[in-house]
């Protein structure tokens, strides 16, 4: 049996975001290895479930790293932009260097309008989560996936993860 005192008191808040972003990241692998396997479930809404979950876990590993570095520090945010801004003032070494996923590219347009189409994109909670129930239609994004692209990213993602733990406080470790 699996209960929830496995995170009792004493598991301080950075480790449970942690334990979590791992959880995360492991069903994100595995439902991509699941649709490599079986043609039949490399559909969009299998595909947007994976890159919900993946987003999650990113979001909850950069949490759980600014906690870690900084206790008390508001995290309600879920823009990755800002947590990985954040995390990268937090942890500036190399050996914590995290290129993280789902970020928004804009070629050829200025930084100020960067930002701009930056502000208006919803955060990877809401794209990814029945975009089809949004009243006016899909979130106006360009939204592609192959599920072996996206396991490697996944795996760089996952490699990320334990090199970071390895090299910072125990609360980031699995």
């Amino acid at each position: 049996m699996i209960d929830r005192w496995q995170l009792s008191a004493h598991v301080r808040d950075p480790e449970k975001y942690a334990l979590y972003a791992h959880g995360y990241l492991d069903s994100a692998i595995s439902f991509c290895e699941h649709m490599l396997a079986h043609e039949e479930r490399r559909t969009w809404p299998n595909a947007a479930v994976v890159l919900l979950i993946a987003a999650h876990s990113v979001e909850l590993f950069l949490k759980g790293a600014i906690l870690a570095r900084a206790p008390g520090t508001q995290t309600q945010d879920q823009r990755l932009d800002v947590l990985a801004r954040r995390y990268g003032e937090l942890y500036p070494q190399a050996s914590c260097s995290f290129d993280v996923p789902f970020r928004t590219v804009s070629p050829s347009v200025i930084e100020i309008e960067s930002l701009a189409l930056r502000s208006a994109e919803p955060v990877p909670a809401i794209m990814f989560r029945r975009s089809h129930e949004k009243k006016r239609g899909e979130w106006l994004t360009i939204a592609a996936f192959d599920a072996q692209e996206f396991l490697d990213i996944l795996i760089g993602v996952r490699t990320s993860y334990e090199r970071i733990g390895k090299s910072t406080t125990p609360h980031m470790r699995r």
